[in-house]
């Protein structure tokens, strides 16, 4: 840490935690670390002949390891760290030999990524050996019992060794082991019976509780998690019981979470296997698992019991919360006042009807609904909630009650999907980053937009209408969606991306303002009225299976920031709009099976070519009849080098059967 304080280090990378992921060293300070550790480090990239005898530290170069670690001829004593990660061959177990016999007074050892099958009982006689890397090795299933002679260990890595299904037995006796990495050891059956003996433990990422009736070695509960006070970092719990005696309950208070105040997340996951309808222990079981008030991110999985613990609400550090597969929770406990919680995700919650117990009414006027609600909450996630009827229970009659119910101030990304009953929730005025509905009730939506801006509209900026400021739309089969009005999508002023698909009701209903008109997986070609003119931050336009279009409109002009145009399966098209080319920042065009403008579209000779010929990137009809067209002098481009385009913002028009064109009628 002090050496990124002192720009050693540049470009850090935090997770939402605010834990460093990564950096990187500047050209130049890689330099001066080379230059000031001399000739005590090197990177090997031919043979030991070339290593110098005062040589501490070796990297291997991308060649291969068995060449290297096989013939040793410098002085193994003086060499403490060996760097082998991903380099070339498969580590056997004569080269391991040869490696341990020669390299005695390694302390640290680096075999990740060398296809290392069996790790051997030599492995142990490396007493001095204080960090051992073998992760990404897929094929190790068991580690000897040997390796618990490392007495002096500090750090083994064993994630993602796929096929590993148990720790090594005595490892009670790696009395200074600080960080054990067993992330993604998804075959691991259970814990090793001891393992609470690790005190100084710090990193432990998973923790498996042994099925009932699993027959092996004697395996660790729960209760071993009671001494290991210092672990920090992430941990899940696998296989939680639900359990049909007290037993369950005594082992999770076994584990006294509450002493655990470095931990930052923590994950709950229940056997999967467990799918009947029993009565379960899963409430009292959760109490005993309460965390320390430190802990920032905490999930569910699998959790059977009817109600969320109320010590969620008092967890005031909490920045993230998801909950998965809850097949009886019907309400959560009281979120909105956590002052940092900052994502919220709830899927597969089958039984859920509220957010929250309280009735609507109760919020009215109070202190609740103000802008205290959620302070720090930017992205909410609601996925396959069939019952969700509301956020609160609903009792009052009419929507201007409801424009007096909280907003969320802060909320940047709304996603809510599969929860076709959700008729009622918070509204979303601030939203930037991203809303999408799927399959989800439009009323949410239209809460929102009939919002009354704070100021007038005469004195104030359209910045200042609900949505003003979001970037990204997305509606899909919305069944109940009848129409966008114009006023609306007026004041999408910041829109850069609509996808707007299978919305059975758009247009249904007669109304004179302009609306989308469409069956299922069919669109008309009233999809683009004349809202679209008002887009001026549209990036990318799709115009995809329109069978009956006949001409685009002549306002495509007025999308001054388009930069992609993508045509495909329009066989009635029969010419593009001269205003194309005051298009300025279009930067790639695509024709796909579009007969009619094949030929008008030909380089120098078409009809259409002066529209089109400042468009960087042209492509017409290359897949069934591959011909790749580049404005300019430049020779025309081979099909391989076709450029890849980025979605940006995207329009769909399916089967568009009836409409005549894309123009204001």
């Amino acid at each position: 840490m002090q050496l990124l304080w002192r720009l050693f280090f540049q470009n850090v990378e935090k997770d939402d935690l605010g834990n460093i992921k990564s950096c990187k060293m500047h050209d130049l300070m890689h330099e001066l670390a080379i230059l000031v550790a001399g000739t005590e480090s090197t990177i090997l990239n031919s043979s030991w002949e070339n290593v110098i005898e005062n040589v501490c530290h070796v990297s291997f170069g991308p060649t291969d390891l068995l060449i290297h670690l096989s013939m040793p001829k410098c002085n193994g004593w003086k060499i403490r760290t060996i760097l082998a990660s991903g380099v070339g061959g498969n580590l056997d177990s004569l080269t391991c030999d040869a490696l341990v016999s020669n390299l005695k007074y390694l302390r640290t050892l680096d075999l990740s990524k060398v296809g290392l099958r069996v790790v051997l009982h030599s492995i142990g006689e490396l007493k001095h050996l204080r960090y051992l890397n073998l992760s990404e090795n897929s094929s190790i299933e068991i580690l000897p019992n040997s390796i618990t002679n490392l007495l002096n260990l500090l750090t083994l890595k064993l994630n993602s060794c796929l096929e590993l299904r148990e720790l090594p037995r005595d490892i009670q006796k790696l009395v200074s082991l600080k960080h054990l990495d067993i992330t993604d050891c998804s075959k691991l059956t259970h814990m090793s019976f001891g393992l609470g003996h690790l005190s100084s433990l710090e990193t432990l990422p998973m923790f498996v509780v042994s099925k009932e009736g699993f027959k092996a070695r004697p395996s660790g509960g729960l209760s071993e998690l009671k001494y290991l006070r210092n672990l920090g970092g992430s941990l899940t719990i696998t296989n939680l019981r639900h359990g049909k005696d007290d037993k369950v309950v005594l082992e999770c208070k076994g584990a006294k979470m509450t002493e655990k105040q470095h931990l930052q997340r923590l994950e709950f996951l229940w056997d999967p296997e467990w799918t009947e309808e029993i009565e379960c222990y899963d409430e009292m079981s959760l109490e005993g698992l309460q965390p320390h008030p430190n802990l920032k991110a905490l999930g569910f999985y699998g959790y059977l019991g009817e109600n969320i613990p109320s010590w969620v609400s008092s967890l005031t550090n909490l920045i993230d919360l998801w909950l998965r597969d809850n097949r009886r929770c019907q309400h959560l406990p009281l979120l909105n006042q956590l002052p940092l919680l900052k994502t919220v995700s709830l899927l597969d919650m089958a039984a859920l009807k509220y957010m929250e117990k309280d009735t609507a009414s109760n919020l009215f006027g109070t202190s609740s609904s103000k802008a205290t609600f959620f302070p720090s909450l930017y992205s909410l996630e609601l996925r396959n909630c069939p019952n969700m009827k509301g956020w609160w229970m609903r009792d009052y009659d009419n929507e201007a009650e409801h424009m007096l119910l909280p907003s969320f101030p802060r909320l940047l990304k709304l996603g809510i999907y599969q929860c076709p009953n959700l008729t009622s929730m918070p509204k979303f005025p601030f939203l930037k980053e991203e809303l999408q509905l799927y399959k989800a009730s439009s009323k949410v939506l239209h809460q929102t937009m009939n919002m009354v801006p704070k100021q007038s509209p005469s004195t104030s900026s359209s910045c200042n209408f609900p949505l003003s400021e979001l970037e990204s739309l997305s509606i899909l089969d919305v069944s109940d969606l009848e129409l966008l009005p114009e006023e609306w999508l007026q004041n999408l002023v910041s829109l850069w991306k609509l996808f707007i698909i299978l919305c059975d009701g758009l247009g249904s209903s007669t109304c004179r303002k302009p609306s989308f008109s469409t069956s299922y997986g069919n669109y008309k070609a009233g999809v683009f009225t004349k809202w679209a003119s008002t887009f001026y931050t549209l990036q990318q336009l799709i115009i995809s299976e329109c069978p009956s279009l006949m001409a685009l409109p002549e306002w495509i002009g007025k999308l001054t920031s388009l930069q992609s145009l993508f045509i495909r399966n329009c066989p009635n098209l029969t010419s593009l709009p001269r205003q194309i080319h005051e298009l300025k920042s279009l930067e790639n065009l695509t024709i796909i099976d579009c007969p009619l403008l094949r030929q008008r579209c030909l380089r120098q000779t078409g009809e259409d070519w002066p529209n089109i010929d400042h468009v960087p990137h042209l492509i017409v009809d290359y897949w069934d009849q591959p011909e790749i067209i580049s404005s300019g002098t430049n020779e025309p481009s081979k099909t391989e080098n076709k450029p890849r385009l980025k979605i940006r913002t995207l329009f769909k028009n399916y089967n568009c059967a009836t409409g005549q064109g894309l123009s204001e009628s």
